[in-house]
């Protein structure tokens, strides 16, 4: 559940250990994340001893951070790293491995950090995804065109990921529970 618009409480009840999936899928991180180390800290902890598989993904890094330790991957079943070189579609491809996941095996906690969009926003996506411009040539003198790169970043790293991991929203994705934060989109 999810209170004060920011604090999230998840139950874990036993009766639902086989038919839940969770997924929290976190849009960016890092510093910004800081203040809620200890809830990600402790949600794997708490998924774990109620018998889920917990995963995490980090799509921004091959180490660890946010706060994580080593210690943490004590409870962390699977720890998948962001891909060399930083492909535009790590995301994407994280979510066909979640969907994949969660149609196969039942009681998965997955925590994914998205790459997301970051400046240079048009580096969010592919051009062949742009739909607004134009591109700033100069953030600074074009301040006000900042809105179109965004905007594209977060057509393709939000919509385009709920595609793909929900193609079909009427179908839906079985009992699974989707928790999506973000700071950006």
């Amino acid at each position: 559940t999810m209170k004060n618009a920011g604090e999230i409480e998840i139950v874990f009840d036993q009766s639902l250990k086989d038919r839940l999936k969770i997924i929290l899928a976190i849009d960016n991180g890092g510093w910004s994340m800081e203040p809620y180390v200890d809830l990600v800290q402790t949600l794997f902890h708490y998924a774990r001893a109620a018998g889920y598989r917990t995963t995490y993904i980090d799509n921004q890094a091959d180490f660890l951070w946010n706060g994580l330790t080593a210690a943490d991957l004590g409870v962390v079943d699977e720890w998948h790293r962001a891909p060399p070189g930083h492909p535009l579609d790590a995301d994407l491809q994280a979510a066909d491995w979640i969907r994949s996941r969660t149609l196969e095996l039942p009681a998965n906690f997955i925590v994914l950090n998205k790459a997301g969009v970051h400046f240079l926003y048009e580096d969010s996506y592919p051009p062949e995804a742009a739909v607004w411009g134009p591109i700033p040539a100069d953030y600074h003198q074009q301040p006000d065109l900042a809105v179109n790169p965004y905007d594209n970043g977060i057509l393709y790293t939000v919509d385009a990921f709920f595609s793909r991991l929900v193609p079909d929203p009427a179908a839906g994705l079985g009992s699974t529970i989707v928790l999506y934060t973000s700071d950006h989109g």
